[in-house]
């Protein structure tokens, strides 16, 4: 699976703690575009390894019900397995999703911070709690641990690592 901002950031803001999203089995990761088709840019979009059983089925059929879902596409790979990617609207957090993007994570709303706590299990105080709050204490710590200036890896008055482009959108080519 791919940790990467979208994955720790807004795939919470579009599930919340509901684990239908977030099925394990397979999960590729969380992406806000493809590398090889633009029209998906903006979109959330979770990839998976495609998995032809009926559980499938109806994992499939209850992310059509989302309000927030527009669609899927697939690769094929070389072996006959299949890439699905599922395409999901950020209009419901539109400003927390830009937030994200800038870096900006102390600036998201403070509904969508206790639903990325409550979906990686954070608990008040951990190091991710200081990441998106004003209370930087333990994530000074950490950059100075690792002997960085978060100021060449972090936003403005941040203490976590910006977006990087090339991590955020799917790039068919590591997967098939």
């Amino acid at each position: 699976m791919n940790i990467n901002q979208s994955s720790r950031f807004l795939l919470p803001m579009l599930c919340g703690t509901s684990p239908l999203f977030f099925k394990k089995e397979g999960f590729k990761g969380c992406f806000i575009g493809d590398k090889n088709k633009h029209q998906w840019d903006g979109r959330l979009l979770l990839a998976y390894d495609y998995q032809p059983t009926r559980k499938w089925g109806e994992f499939e059929d209850r992310l059509a019900e989302v309000p927030a879902y527009i669609g899927s596409y697939y690769y094929e790979k070389p072996n006959d397995d299949i890439l699905i990617v599922y395409g999901f609207s950020t209009n419901d957090f539109k400003d927390d999703f830009e937030k994200v993007m800038e870096g900006k994570y102390s600036e998201i709303s403070p509904q969508n911070k206790l639903e990325i706590e409550k979906f990686w299990h954070y608990y008040n105080g951990s190091y991710f709690n200081s990441r998106v709050t004003k209370k930087h204490n333990e994530a000074k710590f950490y950059w100075h641990k690792i002997d960085k200036d978060p100021n060449e890896h972090c936003a403005k008055d941040e203490y976590w690592y910006k977006p990087k482009m090339e991590d955020e959108l799917l790039d068919k080519d590591l997967y098939i």
